[in-house]
This record gives structure tokens, C-alpha cells and sequence, in this order.
């Protein structure tokens, strides 16, 4: 591979790296800086449960790679490289999290917005290798595909959470929306 289009790639990988830290950081607090607006409860964590800190992640990801595509044009396996970023990352910070909290019995802050940039540094890495090998398009498939079950996961289950703990928000109890709405 060229040097020039290693350094692109190595580039492209540290700046969504600090981008993804650094807006999936403020993203935190804009459900609660629309006014509590649904629209931005379904892009943005809604409450305090794993499952709407793993947005934290995944739409900073998203875009990311959504502006950079015009700049990224003709990368190898684009598609799969933004699937695997967000999938990576949103496998490791729950299984962290489950795993700690099983020894302590309670969340510990350091450790959460540890495991949130461990997890976005191991998906850039992954994302990094992926663009790196050959062109496939079954891996652009994949790609494609994966990021529309997980966008179609995310618009579902924050409206409609399922009663499992992933969902829960620990500080009312609810799930989702509508569990905001019932721990006022």
C-alpha cells in the first residue's frame, strides 16, 4: 500500500477518533438541551440506561463517516469500515460495563468514559484494517446492511424499549421514552 494513502487512511482513523470522543461527549446532554424534544431522543441518549449511551457512539460515528465519504471517495470497503466501527464499540462498552459492574455492584464514571474511547479507538482500528484489504463487495453488503439493521434498531427500541436490562434506566427505572415520560 502507498505510504500516501496509509497516512490518508491513519489521518482519516485519529481525526474520528477525536471526533467521535469529542461530539459523542456533547451529544450527552443534547436530548436534555432540546427541551426534551423526541427527535432528539431517538438520535441522542434519552436517559440513563446502556442502551441509549451506546448512541453516544454510534450517530457521532455515523456522521463522521457520512461527511468524510466525498473526501474518502474510492476507499476499500468504506461501508463495512463505518459497520464495523460502530459495531465493535457497541460490543466492547457494555461488555465492560456488565463485566465491572458484576464486581463493584455499581457504575464507576472513570471507568464508563474509559471503556466509551477504548471502544471508539478499537473500532477506528478495526475500520483502519478494513479499508486496508482488498476491495469486497460482499463486505460492502454487509456493510450497508448492518448499518441499516442498527440505524432501524436504534429508531425502534428508544420508542419502544423492550423490558431487559440493557434498557433500563437505573435512576427512574424506565425504559425508553416512554419510560422518561413515567419516571417524572
Amino acid at each position: 500500500m502507498a505510504d500516501v494513502r496509509k497516512r490518508k487512511l491513519l489521518t482519516f482513523c485519529i481525526v474520528g477518533f477525536f471526533f467521535v470522543c469529542g461530539l459523542g461527549a456533547a451529544s450527552h446532554f443534547f436530548y436534555e438541551w432540546s427541551g426534551y424534544a423526541t427527535a432528539a431522543g431517538i438520535l441522542f441518549p434519552a436517559n440513563e440506561s446502556v442502551w441509549e449511551h451506546l448512541k453516544l457512539v454510534f450517530f457521532p460515528t455515523l456522521v463522521y463517516f457520512l461527511v468524510a465519504a466525498p473526501f474518502m471517495h474510492g476507499e476499500n470497503n468504506y461501508l463495512f469500515a463505518a459497520f464495523i466501527a460502530n459495531a465493535l464499540a457497541a460490543l466492547f462498552i457494555p461488555l465492560v460495563f456488565y463485566t465491572y459492574t458484576a464486581f463493584t455492584g455499581e457504575a464507576i464514571l472513570a471507568v464508563d468514559i474509559a471503556s466509551f474511547a477504548v471502544g471508539v479507538l478499537i473500532g477506528f482500528v478495526a475500520a483502519y484494517g478494513a479499508m486496508r484489504r482488498e476491495v469486497s463487495p460482499f463486505m460492502q453488503v454487509v456493510g450497508g446492511l448492518g448499518l441499516a439493521l442498527i440505524v432501524a434498531a436504534y429508531l425502534t427500541l428508544t420508542a419502544y424499549a423492550p423490558e431487559l436490562p440493557l434498557f433500563c434506566d437505573p435512576t427512574t427505572g424506565g425504559y425508553g421514552l416512554k419510560g422518561i415520560a413515567e419516571g417524572l
